[in-house]
């Protein structure tokens, strides 16, 4: 009979592996193995390295590895500290994810195609990350070990920053997730989903912190438990940049009882919002409220109120011209919720639209009858349209407040990059540790993409090379080993990738 033994040498620790032959001697009459050795127990891979045979030619052939991505990216990853932080939270993974993060941004396609991948190219695993490997990895990076990293993460950037949060839906095929649910969908697809709420730096446009949610829980109910996690993280520093999807008074009164600074997009729906409105519309037209900022010209008027004890400076602006596109989208929404209590296809999302301008009847005969309030509704249309109001607790200045939240459109490229380009516009786990795991590995090439879109913008190549084209063309740059030589050596590069290599201060040197 024959079998293969494992031996870990006592000495040396290298595990070899033995093939025996046991077969029963007549003479001697007992069983006798004879073992002969077939290789060793590569320690990073598990798999099994074969005797190279004696006298056997060695390969003439050199080895060849894509290296352009890990080129680009390792670098980034130095400069930013998350190379650093990742150690320091991950010591035994951190390289697995870094791996699966480089292969997101080089490929944009699910993770299981990784190890194919992997194989070919140069990343910090340095070797073959097996299917196996990324399952044990994404079931293995629990919440408890991802807080560990966002502590230390939080602190390095958010000194002196300003932080805008938002959350979008992630889809999802799986419906046996307990987070998938079914819920407002903001890219309009019929597909259970998950709630992703994220933390995105403005002036550094890195992502800091995620949290996610069930896909049936709205962007205005979140507030309160993201504010208890950030305490919870320790974080200082930070000043929240939020829409007005954020708004409602008891999300106001917990933000100032959270003692965090904020810029807050107001809903015109308010009774307080309208109280300020009709307050300024008969002096807010005057030539010393005329304003130019980022490039728009409007109507300024700042009121300082008081809410619950603690002062508030309201910002109110008024644009003419937009005062017609407000008519517009406001008369669309009304058109909209007609068509859907018609249909008895309701939104909770316009269940105040539907209550405020509507009445709706039921008789079995007639069946459904619904009724707009016009009168309503051309009140509303000639009284708030062309005005916008934010609300701060720090921001003094109006153009200040503008232009912090004008610039909230990190975190919402931060989203469109993550869907668009990272392959997380599905979720193809089918558990709930794969599932943690997976949006973490997904965050983590947020990052280094948020680097790459934060040092291409603005520059003579931006216009010419996407992010993707970026990625694209170092993919094409080799690493060659040839027989014979101690060091390897990159294939020639590109007119591109020498532009690519200067603008990030990368050397080509092996």
């Amino acid at each position: 009979m024959t079998c293969i033994v494992h031996h870990r040498h006592t000495k040396t620790g290298i595990v070899y592996v033995y093939e025996s032959e046991s077969h029963w001697d007549k003479e001697k009459k007992r069983c006798v193995c004879q073992r002969k050795c077939i290789g060793h127990v590569d320690p990073t891979t598990g798999n099994v390295v074969p005797n190279r045979k004696k006298n056997a030619p060695k390969s003439s052939n050199p080895i060849v590895r894509s290296a352009g991505c890990s080129l680009l990216f390792d670098p980034l990853t130095e400069k930013t500290g998350l190379r650093t932080t990742l150690k320091r939270s991950f010591p035994e993974e951190w390289d697995k994810i870094l791996t699966c993060a480089y292969y997101l941004l080089s490929e944009g396609t699910p993770l299981c195609h990784c190890e194919q991948w992997s194989a070919g190219t140069t990343h910090p695993y340095n070797a073959t990350l097996t299917s196996q490997r990324i399952s044990e990895l994404l079931s293995s990076l629990s919440v408890d070990k991802q807080t560990l990293f966002f502590q230390n993460w939080v602190k390095k950037v958010s000194e002196k920053e300003y932080f805008a949060l938002d959350i979008t839906s992630v889809s999802s095929y799986s419906e046996l997730l307990s987070s998938v649910r079914y819920g407002y969908n903001r890219d309009g697809e019929s597909l259970p989903q998950i709630n992703f709420c994220m933390l995105v730096g403005e002036k550094s446009g890195l992502p800091v912190y995620y949290e996610r949610y069930p896909g049936s829980i709205h962007d205005v109910s979140t507030l309160k438990r993201y504010l208890k996690t950030l305490n919870w993280l320790q974080a200082d520093h930070i000043h929240l940049v939020m829409d007005k999807g954020f708004c409602s008074l008891k999300n106001i009164s917990e933000l100032y009882a959270s003692g965090y600074k904020f810029t807050l997009g107001m809903s015109r729906g308010l009774k307080f919002v309208k109280e300020v409105l009709r307050e300024v519309k008969d002096t807010i037209c005057s030539y010393e409220n005329y304003q130019e900022n980022l490039g728009n010209f409007h109507y300024t008027s700042t009121l300082i109120k008081k809410w619950e004890g603690h002062r508030a400076y309201v910002h109110v602006y008024y644009d003419p011209a937009k005062r017609e596109e407000d008519h517009a989208e406001f008369i669309h929404l009304i058109h909209m919720c007609e068509k859907e209590l018609t249909l008895g296809e309701e939104v909770a999302e316009h269940k105040e639209v539907y209550e405020n301008y509507f009445t709706l009847t039921e008789t079995p005969k007639r069946g459904r009858n619904v009724v707009v309030d016009t009168a309503k509704v051309m009140e509303q249309r000639s009284e708030f349209a062309g005005y916008f109001v934010l609300m701060s607790n720090d921001v003094k200045d109006p153009a200040r407040a503008l232009e912090i939240y004008r610039q909230k459109d990190a975190v919402e490229k931060s989203f469109a990059n993550m869907k668009n380009e990272l392959d997380g516009k599905r979720l193809r786990v089918r558990s709930e540790p794969a599932l943690t795991g997976r949006l973490f590995i997904q965050f983590i090439a947020q990052i280094i993409y948020s680097e790459v879109m934060k040092t291409l913008r603005g520059t003579e190549l931006e216009k010419k090379l996407s992010v993707q084209d970026v990625f694209s063309e170092m993919k094409i740059l080799s690493l060659v080993k040839f027989p014979g030589r101690k060091s390897a050596m990159y294939t020639e590069f590109t007119a591109n990738q020498k532009k690519i290599m200067e603008l990030f201060q990368i050397n080509g040197k092996t």
